[in-house]
């Protein structure tokens, strides 16, 4: 019966597509290692944000710039930031919490 089922598949899947019955099997194998990259490209991320922010404050500091001016500077930077960065860890706590 499984043979019936691969061979079905096999023969629905198109020739060079890169798709055959051989990776139906493998799906848990590929779920984690989507949740691996996505892991990495999270932390990549908040790594970055961190940098940029430490970077404005030292910019901020090197230039003499006032509190007035570190301020806008750090308001411009995390409005345009903190919404993606407040996606991943808010999907990152919700995974964690099932």
């Amino acid at each position: 019966m499984a043979g019936k089922k691969k061979q079905e598949i096999d023969e629905l899947t198109p020739a060079g597509s890169g798709q055959s019955g051989q990776f139906f099997g493998h799906s848990e194998q590929m779920d984690s290692k989507r949740e691996e990259t996505r892991s990495h490209i999270a932390l990549i991320y908040v790594v970055a944000y961190v940098a940029i922010i430490a970077g404005a404050i030292l910019l901020g500091t090197w230039k003499h710039f006032t509190v007035d001016d570190h301020r806008d500077m750090l308001l411009a930077i995390s409005g345009i930031l903190s919404g993606p960065l407040g996606f991943i860890i808010g999907y990152y706590f919700k995974a964690n919490r099932e």
